[in-house]
């Protein structure tokens, strides 16, 4: 296991080369940066943070979608999965992971499930893909969905008092 340290916007930080994740495609307006690495931001691990191994500058969170919408689905083209080496459905179960990237504001926090990150983590694969939901945004409010529905991990994880 190869170790690097990694130059952040937070400062450096430890990791294993064998956790960088390659986006071949790049990630929408951030085409040009292929190779990231997820860093935990919290102790119960909800918020993770996308950081580029190229421009420490450039970072993303990301939450696991499900954390936060108990309805939500994966609905991308079968195409977006094969190009992370994603072959069917069993493949799915042992080695996707969903993400979806938050933008915090001081009056908000919402998540982008239009284009949610798919992760082949067995082959440290990624992708951008498009949701084929019409009813998800870009702009998924966050706190909405979860004083709408009861939600204890994350509630308590960012301070969000539910009911």
């Amino acid at each position: 296991m190869a170790e690097k340290i990694l130059e952040t916007s937070q400062g450096k930080v430890k990791v294993n080369e064998e956790n960088k994740i390659v986006f071949p495609n790049g990630i929408y307006a951030f085409e040009d940066l292929k190779n990231f690495y997820i860093l935990q931001m919290d102790d119960e691990n909800v918020f993770q943070l996308l950081q580029s191994e190229d421009k420490q500058e450039i970072a993303f969170i990301i939450v696991n979608p499900y954390l936060f919408k108990k309805d939500y689905v994966l609905n991308i083209r079968e195409e977006d999965l094969k190009e992370i080496g994603i072959k069917d459905s069993q493949c799915a179960e042992k080695s996707l992971s969903v993400y979806a990237i938050v933008t915090v504001t001081e009056s908000s926090m919402t998540a982008n499930l239009l284009g949610p990150l798919v992760i082949n983590m067995d082959q440290k694969s990624g992708k951008q893909a498009l949701a084929l939901n019409e009813e998800y945004s870009t702009k998924h409010d966050i706190l909405e969905e979860l004083n709408a529905n009861e939600n204890n991990k994350m509630s308590e994880a960012i301070g969000v008092s539910v009911g």
